[in-house]
């Protein structure tokens, strides 16, 4: 018996050692994933396929050949910069490791929905061979291997936007032609941005579908969504089409366009993906198309030798990335890289939780064949019983107050179809909070907006409006085109206040808010000095004038705060612009202007 309890003491300190020893060994290890093949996906349209930059793959071969082969249904280039990128662990560039470390899918012409929905079309002709083949939709690449891959890169939503058709119908139709003609166009772009499915809805399902396809199911580690934008185009500067307004407006559009994504990317990221914008605007700055060292192509009459169709107008090459463009796409792209294998580096190789240790118990010794028994306690006195206290009375608990129901509904909706370009829609709002009366915001509104109202002898005017309800208010952003006049674009904004049902100006928003009028106009003055360039006005005043003039009217009078649908602080600044003064959007956590 006493050997078995010796035996048994031993069980039970072995136990206590195994216990101290799990406490303090690693929850979970990343030695698993060490000789996981490092991979990256490159997806999206032509300024990532490497569009102007010869040769593509299977250019050289029989023209009865090659226009079955993919790689050069979509001009992807041998010179692409997703394939100068380079992977610790991957010897030289991915473009050595074609179809092994790297995965290559991007496809001149692609739209987003050739992504996840539709086969992108391609019609070619070469000679007197004419034919339609189609391109795989772009995320069937996750199943070409194992796993999730380490990266993976894009450029995405330019030809949803249409800016190498808008820029091409500009060229052959020059401004004395057609004045507005550009300029509508490109105003054209916001609408189809903004509307339910529109541009913005598909990237962020692009976005939304890659990251389930590139996250780990059972670790739930997630690849690296890398987003580069797109460069400045044009300098108006000896370009004999285009003027300088043009360019600038072609040019602002595009900034706008990579703002816009980077916005996305941003609401992504809080939705918990493993997403990055690339920014690739300033590096091109200087550089566009028309300067001394353009880093993008002059826009080229007739089809070359290497375009699918050779019947063209225009040179597939034309207004993208030339060598040494895709030398500073592929430097952007590589220093994000370069950032997040060093931030994986620095972390530790696996997470280790230390709880407290387990409270040691006093093992009692004894000798064979004596009895073990406990040891007497210091205080062998009687315990006093505790004197019992008497029970306070419980006060009911009062019961919470419950929240007011707020809606935000149409009050008034009108779709009409314009000469000028499809459907277009005149929409107001009504606010609806219960409890309250909100009559007089909802007066207010529509008689704001009455004036709009479309008129089959007038130029069509297209309203829509975004909204956002938070604990206090709700914010509401009317936004007006006016087309096709150019770059007339109005906006209204209504803030009411949940508590009364009533207007808030702007002072009792920001207050609201939680900010005072020194920090709200502190905040508006840094934006201001950030998009000096995209709140540059009129024709002849140099920038800075401009920026002077607009910090001296950073007044209520002139800046309206609200919340955008996503919940960011924004604000309406009616500014001195280049094309004529005007309400702009600002973002003060992209701290840029933004197309609502």
């Amino acid at each position: 018996m006493a050997k078995f309890k010796l035996i048994l003491k031993s069980v039970v300190a072995l136990l206590l050692v195994i216990i101290c020893v799990v406490n303090v060994m690693p929850l979970r290890s990343y030695a698993d994933n060490k000789n996981k093949k490092r991979i990256i996906v490159s997806l999206g349209d032509s300024y990532s396929s490497g569009e102007g930059i010869m040769p593509f793959y299977h250019q050289n071969d029989p023209v009865s050949q090659k226009v079955k082969e993919q790689d050069w249904l979509a001009h992807r280039s041998e010179d692409s910069w997703p394939g100068m990128l380079t992977l610790p662990g991957v010897e030289g560039p991915m473009k050595k490791h074609k179809d092994e470390n790297w995965f290559f899918v991007a496809s001149s012409g692609a739209k987003t929905n050739n992504l996840y929905k539709n086969m992108q079309k391609k019609k070619y002709r070469q000679g007197n061979l004419s034919d339609t083949e189609y391109i795989d939709l772009q995320l069937k690449v996750f199943n070409r291997f194992k796993g999730i891959p380490d990266y993976v890169t894009m450029t995405l939503g330019g030809n949803d936007a249409g800016f190498t058709g808008i820029i091409a119908t500009a060229f052959l139709t020059p401004g004395y032609v057609a004045p507005s003609l550009l300029y509508a166009e490109l105003d054209l772009i916001w609408k189809y941005y903004r509307i339910p499915g529109g541009i913005k809805d598909r990237l962020h399902h692009c976005y939304s579908e890659i990251d389930k396809l590139t996250t780990d199911s059972e670790t739930g580690e997630k690849s690296a969504i890398l987003v580069a934008g797109y460069p400045r185009l044009l300098n108006g500067k000896g370009i004999s089409v285009f003027d300088e307004y043009e360019c600038d407006y072609i040019n602002l559009n595009v900034h706008k366009f990579n703002v816009a994504i980077k916005s996305l990317v941003e609401i992504c990221k809080k939705q918990g993906m493993n997403i990055h914008f690339v920014d690739v605007e300033e590096r091109f700055k200087g550089h566009e198309a028309y300067t001394n060292t353009p880093f993008i192509n002059e826009v080229t009459r007739k089809a070359g030798p290497q375009d699918i169709n050779d019947k063209s107008l225009f040179n597939g090459c034309s207004m993208h990335p030339n060598p040494a463009g895709a030398e500073i796409y592929r430097d952007c792209v590589q220093t994000v890289i370069d950032d997040l294998e060093e931030k994986k580096n620095t972390d530790p190789p696996y997470e280790v939780i230390i709880t407290d240790p387990p409270t040691e118990t006093a093992v009692p010794t004894e000798t064979e064949g004596s009895t073990v028994t406990s040891e007497p306690t210091a205080a062998s006195e009687p315990t006093a019983k505790p004197t019992k206290k008497p029970t306070p009375t419980k006060k009911p608990t009062p019961k919470p107050t419950p929240k007011p129901k707020v809606k935000v509904s149409l009050a008034v909706k009108k779709t009409y179809t314009s000469w000028y370009s499809g459907k277009f829609h005149y929409l107001i709002p009504k606010v609806t909070i219960s409890g309250k009366d909100t009559s007089a915001a909802n007066k207010k509104m529509k008689k704001d907006l009455k004036i709009y109202a479309p008129h089959p002898e007038n130029r069509p005017d297209d309203m829509h409006y975004s909204y956002y309800i938070g604990e206090k208010f709700v914010s509401i952003l009317v936004r007006i085109d006016h087309i096709p006049t150019a770059g007339c674009i109005e906006y209204k904004v209504y803030n009411v206040s949940i508590e009364t049902g009533k207007l808030l100006s702007g002072r009792e928003f920001a207050k609201l808010y939680g900010l005072s009028d020194k920090k709200f106009f502190k905040l508006v003055k840094e934006i201001y000095k950030n998009c000096w360039l995209t709140i540059n006005s009129d024709p002849g005043t140099v920038f800075e004038d401009n920026l002077e003039k607009n910090l001296k009217r950073v007044s209520y009078k002139y800046i309206t705060p609200f919340v955008n649908e996503d919940g960011t602080l924004c604000f309406i600044g009616d500014c001195y612009r280049r094309l004529g003064d005007g309400g702009m959007a600002f973002n003060t956590e992209t701290k840029d202007a933004f197309p609502y």
